[in-house]
C-alpha cells in the first residue's frame, strides 16, 4: 500500500475504477466494430487454445 492510509488506498482504487469505461460502454464499443472474417471457427480457436493450455 506504499505507506497509504486505508482510506487513501480505497480512494485511489475507486478513482482508478471510475476512470475505466463501464461494462455497457465496453459492450457498445465491441458491437460497433466490424465483424471479423476467419477461415477457422471461434469454436476451433478456443479448442486449440484450451488444448495448448492443457485445459482438456
Amino acid at each position: 500500500m506504499e505507506g497509504l492510509s486505508v482510506s487513501a488506498y480505497v480512494r485511489r482504487l475507486i478513482e482508478r475504477d471510475l476512470e475505466r469505461p463501464s461494462r455497457k460502454e465496453v459492450i457498445a464499443a465491441i458491437r460497433a466494430l466490424p465483424p471479423v472474417e476467419t477461415d477457422i471457427s471461434a469454436t476451433e480457436i478456443l479448442r486449440e487454445a484450451r488444448e495448448k493450455r492443457g485445459d482438456w
